[in-house]
């Protein structure tokens, strides 16, 4: 996650990307948390930090705002699959972040397989 942070230019004090980060924790273990995040992650992180539902996704959105200042754009648009024309939704960004990862854990394990 701080490597994404980096190329994010996000700052460790936003509390949407320590959100994001357990919801990511959640995905990466079980893909179904991505189906229903307001039934299902949003919940549990918000369970996590003792806050509620709508406190998690306004966060989220606070650092998706951070990230597509034209400054920190350039970054998301280099971890996106497709060209964004439009700001993304939390739920496409949260489904941007999980696909960086997973492909990033793919590429470490061929590479610890070459090894």
């Amino acid at each position: 996650m701080e490597h994404l942070q980096e190329i994010l230019l996000l700052k460790r004090a936003y509390l949407g990307w320590r959100y994001l980060g357990s919801l990511l924790s959640l995905a990466l273990e079980n893909e179904d948390y991505l189906l229903f995040l307001e039934r299902g992650a949003f919940p549990a992180v918000a369970s996590q930090y003792h806050t509620k539902v709508h406190c998690i996704e306004r966060n989220i959105r606070t650092v998706i705002d951070q990230c597509w200042r034209p400054e920190s754009r350039s970054g998301l648009q280099s971890i996106c699959p497709i060209p964004l024309d439009q700001k993304p939704t939390v739920s496409e960004f949260i489904d941007i972040l999980y696909l960086y990862l997973v492909r990033q854990n793919q590429q470490k394990k061929t590479a610890e397989y070459d090894l």
